[in-house]
Parts: C-alpha cells; sequence; structure tokens
C-alpha cells in the first residue's frame, strides 16, 4: 500500500451580500492542514497553510474564537490557488502513490465548490488528489454501524483514543484523523475496545471537530 495523507480544511462563511458565490459555496477555505503516513504507517510529514480569502472581509466572532485566527492573520497569506499547489507539490514530494483521506465528505465538496466559484484550473496532480480521496468517516460509521454521523473526536473518544492538540486547527484534526485511521486498520480489535468503553452512542450526531461539519453542503463531481 502506498502513502496515506490525511487533510482538513477549516471554512468560514461568504457574506450574504456575495450572492452568486455565496449560492454555490457558503464557505471558504482558510486553512489547509495535512499529515502524511509511509507504508508502515508512521507520520514522516506535516502540511500547514493559512489561506487569504477572496470574499470574506472580516471572520465573525465564533470563527475568531474557534479557530484562534483573525482576518489580519489571514491577509498576508497566500491565495487558495497557491495553497493547493503547495499542497499537490508536498504530496508529491513523498510519492506518486498515495491516497487521499478526510473525514467526512464536507472537505471534498467544499474544494469542489472553491474550484467552480474561483475558477481554479486543474492540472494532473489535483485529479489524481481528486481521484484518490475517501471519507474515513462513512468507513467508520459503517464499520461500527452507525446510523447518523460520527465527529472525529467522538470517534476517537468510543476508540479509548484521546484528542490531539488544539480542536479546529487543520494539522491537529488530520493528525488525529491518521490516528483513528491506524487503530481501523485492526476493525475486531476496534470493536472490542468500542464495547468495552461503552461510550459510543447512536442517538445523536457529533460535528463537534470540522467547521465544515456546520453546513451542508451537496455533493459536486468535477468531470
Amino acid at each position: 500500500m502506498g502513502y496515506k495523507v490525511f487533510v482538513d480544511f477549516e471554512m468560514a462563511p461568504i457574506p450574504y451580500s456575495v450572492r452568486k458565490e455565496k449560492g454555490i459555496s457558503g464557505c471558504e477555505i482558510i486553512q489547509i492542514g495535512a499529515v502524511i503516513l509511509d507504508n508502515e504507517n508512521k507520520e514522516v510529514g506535516e502540511f500547514k497553510r493559512n489561506i487569504r480569502p477572496l470574499f470574506i472581509g472580516e471572520l465573525p466572532n465564533k470563527y475568531v474564537r474557534l479557530l484562534g485566527l483573525t482576518y489580519d492573520d489571514l491577509a498576508y497569506n497566500c491565495k487558495i490557488e497557491e495553497g493547493l499547489d503547495d499542497f499537490a507539490d508536498w504530496i508529491y514530494s513523498f510519492s506518486d502513490d498515495f491516497m487521499v483521506y478526510a473525514w467526512s465528505n464536507n472537505d471534498l465538496s467544499q474544494l469542489n465548490h472553491e474550484i467552480m466559484i474561483k475558477d481554479i484550473n486543474l492540472n494532473e496532480k489535483y485529479y489524481n488528489i481528486l481521484g484518490s480521496w475517501f471519507d474515513l468517516q462513512e468507513e467508520y460509521d459503517h464499520l461500527v454501524g452507525a446510523k447518523e454521523n460520527t465527529g472525529l473526536k467522538r470517534a476517537l473518544e468510543t476508540c479509548g483514543i484521546e484528542f490531539e492538540g488544539k480542536e479546529h486547527d487543520s494539522l491537529f484534526d488530520s493528525r488525529n484523523t491518521s490516528r483513528l485511521y491506524i487503530e481501523m486498520r485492526n476493525p475486531e480489535e476496534l470493536l472490542e475496545t468500542i464495547n468495552k468503553t461503552k461510550k459510543y452512542t447512536q442517538k445523536k450526531a457529533d460535528y463537534t471537530t470540522s467547521l465544515g461539519d456546520i453546513f451542508d453542503f451537496s455533493k459536486l463531481i468535477i468531470a
């Protein structure tokens, strides 16, 4: 098996005054974080970029508190196109044999929406990344028989794993996703741990980890 990339986007809402773009994409990506595991599932690299938004003039206070970022923190950073180019180059600096994992499908949907509203040109690297993208949340929910989406922090807790680092930070979210991925490689042991902890419940969906889970994204397939 090739390298495994775990990615997370932090997002903030596009103002309603930008009606056309808001109708396609409710948010903009303002941070990209990722870690990469080698063939032995050892972390061999990390990636993080703050992204300068195009349509957002000021971050709502809620997002300033959650992310620990202000608009001034983003204003002098790279645009999304530059951040994605750096991300793609970073992946390929390790290998061209890889899979990309994110927690939920929201990150991929958001990326597709931004490709549309910002007219981002797709090169071969982009197409390979989009074509190698997997939803680890879906795999987890299928494994444990969840009827509703499970948040990353809840999934970690049910497996007896403590969330490491700061929530709503794309690098820490991606790293914790990779930790859960490793645990999921042994499903029998994982299910035994879940049964022992008795913390798992199907009554409520937990959306506490990814800001993208706040929004209901429709899927968009780039041909």
